[in-house]
Order: C-alpha cells, then sequence, then structure tokens
C-alpha cells in the first residue's frame, strides 16, 4: 500500500518592504520614511542624510558609534537614532491601522493557510505586524489538527517572550480596552497544550511591537507586545497600557548594518539570524518576496553567503524590479571578473548569466505580482494535496474488490477502508461538520463534497471518498461545499501531521482534512505592487 507523503517543505521566504506595500499601498518603503523623520525632528535633526546617501545607510551612520567622532558626539546620535525609531514607528503603527480598517486580502490569508501547511521559514527585514496581525484575524487564521487557531506567539515560538503578566504562565491580562487575551501557552486550558507545528516568522531588523531598554545587551529588556490586532478589528490607542507593562522601553529597530552593530549583540536577535541561517542552509526552494537584497546590509548579504554556500537551491524573484534584484544577486554570488575592453551592461549580463547558470531562478512575468504568486503557491499545495491522496488511491486497486480482514460493521460486506472522515475548522454552527463523501462529484478540475451538520458519521465514507479519487480525472483540488453555496478549499491534513502511522493493516480508521477558512472573494482594501 502507498504512504502519504507529506506536504511540510523547506521553503524559505525572504520578505522586503514591497511584500508589505502589497497588503496595503500606504505601507512605506525605506526612502519614504525620510520626509517625515526631517519634517518631525526639525532642527532636532542631527547629521542630515548627505548627497546620494540612502535612508538605511543613514539609519546605520547614526545608529552606530563612528570611530572619527568623540563619545559626546556618538551618545547625541544615539539619542537621535532613539528619537528616529519612535518616528518610524508612530508612521508604520498608523499605516498599519489603516491597513487593519480593511477585510483580509484572500491571498494573504491563502499565503498564510499555505506558509503554514507547508510549516515555511518567513525571514522579513520589515518592522511592522501584518503578518501577525493575519494570523490573529479570525475568519483566516490558519489551524492545527486539534482546531486551536494560531497566535502570534505561535509563529514567532515565543521570542521575543512577552510581558510576564501577559504570558499567559501565571496571569491572564485584561485591560477595559482590549478583549481577554487568551493564554499563548496555556490557551485556556489548565494543563500546557504543545504549540502546534506551523511556519516560522523570524524578523532580523525588529518590530514596533518589540521593546527594549536602549544599549542592554543581554537580552533580558527585549520583548514583544503580544496585542496587534487584526483585519477588520485595529486596536485602540495602548500607550498606557505598553507603559505600565513595559516601563522605559523604546521600540526595537534596528538599522541594516554590519554585524558589528550593538543590536546584533542582544542574544534574542542573535538567536533569530541564527535561526534563518539554518533554514536558509536547509532550504530548497528560496522565494524572494519584495525585497531588492541592498548591497549596503552586510549583515543579510552575509546571511545569504554563509547559508547558501555551495547548494543550489531553487530561488524565485518576486519583484517587479527583477532586472535589479538579479544584479545584486550576481554581485554577491558571481565573482567580479571584468574581461579588458568589456563594457558595463556585457560584463552585468554575463555575471547574470553565470548566476542563473548556478541557481535555477524564476522571475517570469506572471509572478511579479505578489498577490498572483501567492494564489499560485496556495493552488500548487491544494494541487499537491489531491495528487498524493489520489497516489494512495489507485494504489489500493478497486476498492470495494480487495479482500483484507476487515474489522468493521458485520453486514457481510468487506470494506478495506473504513472510517469517518471530517475537516477541523470548518466553519458551522449546530453541530461537527460532516463530510458526506458519497454524493461527492467532480466539477472541473475540483472535488466537490457536500458538508452537513448532525449527519450521522458513515464508516464507509472512507471507501467513498477513495472511489472518487479513482473515477476522477485532473483534479486539483477538494472543495467542501455548504447547502448555501459557500466552498471552502481543503487538504488532507494527515499528510502534514500524520504521514504514516494511522495506516494500520488495511483499514484507514479516518481521514483528517484542514479547510481554508477565509472568504474567497477580495476584500476591496488598497493594494500594490511591491517595489
Amino acid at each position: 500500500m502507498e504512504q502519504l507523503a507529506s506536504l511540510v517543505r523547506k521553503d524559505v521566504f525572504i520578505l522586503g518592504a514591497g511584500f508589505s506595500r502589497a497588503i496595503n499601498g500606504k505601507m512605506p518603503i525605506a526612502r519614504e520614511f525620510l520626509t517625515p523623520v526631517i519634517d518631525s525632528l526639525g532642527e532636532e535633526i542631527i547629521a542630515r542624510p548627505q548627497g546620494g546617501e540612502t535612508f538605511e545607510q543613514w539609519l546605520s551612520r547614526i545608529a552606530e558609534s563612528q570611530p572619527y567622532l568623540s563619545a559626546d558626539q556618538n551618545l547625541e546620535r544615539s539619542a537621535s537614532f532613539i528619537k528616529v525609531s519612535r518616528i518610524i514607528a508612530k508612521v508604520l503603527s498608523e499605516r498599519e491601522h489603516s491597513a487593519l480598517m480593511h477585510p483580509i486580502h484572500s491571498w494573504f490569508a491563502k499565503l498564510l493557510f499555505a506558509w503554514h501547511v507547508r510549516q515555511a521559514t518567513v525571514i522579513s527585514f520589515n518592522y511592522d505586524n501584518l503578518i501577525e496581525c493575519g494570523v490573529s484575524t479570525t475568519e483566516s487564521a490558519p489551524i492545527g489538527l486539534d482546531g486551536v487557531s494560531l497566535l502570534p506567539f505561535d509563529i514567532l515560538d515565543g521570542l521575543p517572550p512577552a510581558p510576564a503578566a501577559m504570558d499567559g504562565h501565571n496571569h491572564s491580562y485584561t485591560d477595559p480596552q482590549f478583549q481577554y487575551l487568551p493564554a499563548p501557552t496555556f490557551r485556556g486550558s489548565v494543563l500546557p497544550v504543545p504549540r502546534p507545528d506551523t511556519f516560522r516568522l523570524l524578523k532580523l531588523h525588529g518590530s514596533i511591537s518589540w521593546y527594549w531598554v536602549p544599549e542592554d545587551l543581554t537580552g533580558a529588556t527585549l520583548q514583544s507586545w503580544p496585542q496587534v490586532g487584526s483585519f477588520g478589528n485595529p486596536v485602540g490607542d495602548q500607550e498606557a497600557a505598553i507603559r505600565r507593562q513595559l516601563p522605559g522601553r523604546e521600540p526595537f529597530i534596528a538599522p541594516p548594518s554590519s554585524t558589528k552593530s550593538r543590536y546584533f549583540a542582544n542574544p534574542i536577535l542573535r538567536q533569530l539570524w541564527s535561526d534563518a541561517l539554518g533554514a536558509i542552509a536547509n532550504a530548497r526552494s528560496i522565494y524572494i518576496i519584495g525585497y531588492s537584497i541592498p548591497l549596503q546590509d552586510q549583515a543579510a548579504i552575509g546571511l545569504l553567503l554563509e547559508g547558501i554556500g555551495g547548494k543550489h537551491p531553487d530561488i524565485r524573484i518576486v519583484n517587479p524590479d527583477h532586472s535589479g534584484v538579479l544584479r545584486n544577486l550576481a554581485e554577491i554570488f558571481v565573482p567580479d571578473d571584468r574581461r579588458e575592453g568589456e563594457d558595463q551592461a556585457e560584463f552585468e549580463a554575463r555575471r547574470i548569466t553565470s548566476l542563473k547558470d548556478r541557481f535555477h531562478i524564476s522571475e517570469s512575468p506572471e509572478i511579479s505580482s505578489v498577490a498572483d504568486f501567492a494564489k499560485g503557491y496556495f493552488d500548487e499545495l491544494m494541487s499537491d494535496g489531491v495528487a498524493n491522496l489520489t497516489v494512495v488511491a489507485n494504489s489500493l486497486g478497486p476498492v470495494f474488490g480487495l479482500d483484507e480482514q476487515w474489522n468493521g460493521p458485520d453486514d457481510g460486506v468487506r470494506y478495506p477502508i473504513t472510517g469517518p472522515v471530517y475537516c477541523t475548522g470548518l466553519p458551522i454552527t449546530g453541530g461537527v461538520p460532516t463530510l458526506i463523501c458519497e454524493e461527492a462529484d467532480q466539477e472541473g478540475d475540483a472535488l466537490v463534497i457536500p458538508v452537513r451538520g448532525f449527519e450521522q458519521e458513515n464508516p464507509r465514507r472512507i471507501t467513498a471518498l477513495i472511489d472518487k479519487l479513482q473515477r476522477c480525472d485532473n483534479l486539483k483540488t477538494i472543495v467542501a461545499r455548504y447547502d448555501n453555496g459557500m466552498e471552502i478549499p481543503m487538504v488532507p491534513s494527515s499528510l502534514v501531521f500524520q504521514p504514516t502511522p494511522h495506516l494500520q493493516g488495511g483499514n484507514w480508521y479516518n481521514l483528517n482534512f484542514v479547510g481554508f477558512r477565509s472568504p474567497l472573494t477580495e476584500s476591496t482594501a488598497t493594494t500594490s505592487e511591491c517595489s
């Protein structure tokens, strides 16, 4: 008998500001911070950007002690950077609030779902909380096999930790402005519940919801604020609550810089970078979305060089400026062997050719849109799930003709596969949702299965489903359909959480699906191509 293949993959996503801008066109990219920073500081600004200096370069220059300055001058610039960090946090918080006024985009919810099932590693150089907000959005939050929705705490793997009064270990946190915050570790239970297997978010430049005491190199004061809001439900002013729980802290925003930065001396951030290195080193595919790989960020370049090393992962670029990203990748990975008499264009073209000879790089126009890519990645997951399940079904032969030991009902008929078929997290009221596999039918490239509540569970439902899979051709997805016409794509969660152990003898005791819970229609929130 064929065994189910896991859908978990070693995919790594590297995100830049263009990813956040694709979610909401008002999210700023780096150079757009310069004007509000200068306007806010006015005469207080120190060491204004010079010449062609980029915003990132300027941030690094004022954030780090410079050998050509006196001690008091370096301290003055350090204080100035703290002010800049506050302005960055304020601007991003305002833009983030604007994004959360709208429902979540279907493509974003699909991407979160696919990350969850694939258990991908998501490396972000963004300071905003849009990914955490997406996970917190009830109607789209990915769920585990036990039906428990994910929390931002889960995708961050508890780093940085939340304040003690909010971490769920000893206390619950209530505030008149906010709803009760479920305990992220205990999840409202007396006994600890293991954190669900899901994707990992590594924010390598910090976050506007992380706070620390500046210059603290021990990591003891770096903590995250868990109340980030959700799409359709932004949080209100939290300044007073944050001041009570995290007194004397400032936003933890690390500038793109060299590894000599004092920010990278923080043990929590160092651990996140170490985790990112391990993920890149083991990646089968690396997706670079809305990130230009700026050459001034020496720490990020070193991460790619050390992580990829001599390996040859697939690299997919999702950015309208493919050529710029390719040039920067070539600058990193291809030796500078300019030939005599070779002009700049010829040199760059040859380097990019060498880059493509080493890596399988995808940069086709149809994936230049973040939304289009996300939909394609989700569809690929759905197709893989159906394909794996179909392989198992076809390996059984005609299911009603197999002569295998039967431990089911003694009705004179031998069914090789038995047990319930259900889907974790299907939205339904008035009972447990039941998939009626015997009424499933193929529509286009989808196997559509009716779903109802209060249906008596039929132990032969898996047999009926396997029989349907054997009879259908060119399936790309399995869909649960309600009586009101609502449709929800599903993937077999057994492919993720239980690859083989539940196959015992010839009988398959149950088959679990996990459903994509978000509405399939797109929201009207403002979007923009990444840049």
